[in-house]
């Protein structure tokens, strides 16, 4: 099946087409799933991966279970954090901004705009990073409250039925599917018609970042790729594969706009 995201959720831009597999993630047995960042003043802004209707989950859990996507080598590599829920929803604002991570983004939206404090320091790519005068609209965003660093990086939450174990970082290409590969033939077919003024990236070239184990013997798989779409809107899409052995049973995508190139 085929799901379309929209890489800035309006109606202006041009939708992004990304191919989903099986329904929710509650269908096969997950809880929803979040990703986002975690600041210094323990604020962590979230994201759910959407069903193939784009629908998020009609209630956010209470708690999560957070992974910090940090890489090998820092103080939160293969730790889990927890979170418990502060807002339900945001207004439309810059994030980094309000939460002193700001480096030379246009003010806007509703939030406090400030400057970058010295000490704050990033273990990741900020998931809310965007172009100098783009705001992302405050929707589909809920904020979490956990523990407060000099740290931001980016994490992946879980409810906390979910037992996670083996949490590692990888590298490399994502592997492809037989379904990726026709989709990507489909979607670079569509390219050619709709003359674009943009060359568009696909999931061929996404790059894993993250695996981890799950108590049923299923394994979970973060990946990413950018892409300026048709019409130049630049996004992140995030790809959550869960596997069992190396075959991929479900995966769920996420585009995260981040403004007009």
């Amino acid at each position: 099946m085929t799901g379309c995201v929209s890489a800035g959720r309006i109606a202006a831009l041009i939708l992004v087409c990304l191919p989903f597999r099986g329904a929710t993630a509650q269908s096969d047995g997950m809880p929803p799933l979040f990703i986002g960042q975690a600041y210094p003043s323990g604020n962590v802004y979230l994201r759910a991966f959407e069903s193939p209707g784009g629908q998020q989950p009609e209630n956010r859990p209470r708690t999560l279970i957070l992974i910090p996507m940090t890489g090998q080598g820092s103080a939160f590599s293969g730790r889990t954090l927890e979170a418990t829920l502060s807002f339900g929803s945001m207004q439309s604002a810059y994030i980094p901004a309000s939460e002193g991570m700001n480096d030379q983004h246009d003010a806007c939206g509703a939030g406090e705009t400030r400057e970058r404090e010295p000490h704050f320091q990033y273990l990741s790519e900020d998931f809310f990073e965007a172009l100098s005068d783009y705001c992302e609209p405050g929707e589909g965003v809920a904020i979490y409250r956990s523990q407060s660093s000099l740290y931001s990086f980016k994490v992946l939450g879980f409810a906390p039925g979910v037992r996670v174990t083996n949490i590692r970082s990888v590298s490399g290409l994502r592997p492809m599917t037989s379904q990726d590969r026709q989709d990507v033939s489909r979607q670079r077919g569509q390219v050619t018609a709709n003359d674009c003024t943009t060359t568009p990236a696909f999931i061929d070239s996404a790059i894993r970042h993250m695996e981890a184990s799950l108590q049923d013997g299923r394994t979970l798989r973060v990946s990413s790729y950018q892409t300026p779409g048709c019409a130049g809107h630049l996004a992140t899409i995030y790809v959550l594969d869960i596997l069992r052995g190396g075959e991929v049973l479900q995966t769920f995508l996420l585009s995260q706009s981040q403004g007009v190139l």
